[in-house]
């Protein structure tokens, strides 16, 4: 019966960490010009988004493929996914860009200064990594 019990608990551990893998979702984009997220600038290039990591989703991996420097973010919330391209969006003003979401996942909702009324929202296209 105790081997039977370690065995189950193996199983369930396994399909739970498959099931966590599953619904990861990483994206690349060819970033232009550089951009802030988490009070780190962040160099033009390629990038990678892992936005699905640390069990529950709830932790974002932004990394530059030239340099392998990496930030964490916490992303604020989901929305559901618009039909078309993925995208990676910026919010861009004052010669400053922040990222704003990566697909369907809002990383912030602030502006740059200065005022409001001069941002503009900047969506470069993605891809999805299998």
């Amino acid at each position: 019966m105790k081997r039977f019990a370690t065995k189950s608990l193996i199983l369930a551990a396994a399909l739970g960490a498959a099931a966590a893998g599953a619904s990861a979702q990483a994206l690349t984009a060819e970033i232009p010009f550089p951009f802030e997220t988490n009070h780190a600038v962040m160099a033009p290039g390629p990038y990678r988004f892992d936005t699905a990591l640390g069990g529950g989703g709830n932790i974002m991996r932004v990394v530059n493929l030239d340099t392998n420097r990496a930030v964490l973010v916490v992303p604020q919330y989901r929305e559901s996914a618009e039909a078309g391209p993925l995208k990676v969006t910026f919010t861009c003003a004052g010669g400053r860009c922040l990222l704003n979401r990566v697909g369907d996942t809002v990383v912030s909702n602030k502006t740059p200064q200065p005022a409001e009324r001069e941002a503009r929202i900047v969506a470069l296209s993605a891809v999805k990594v299998k």
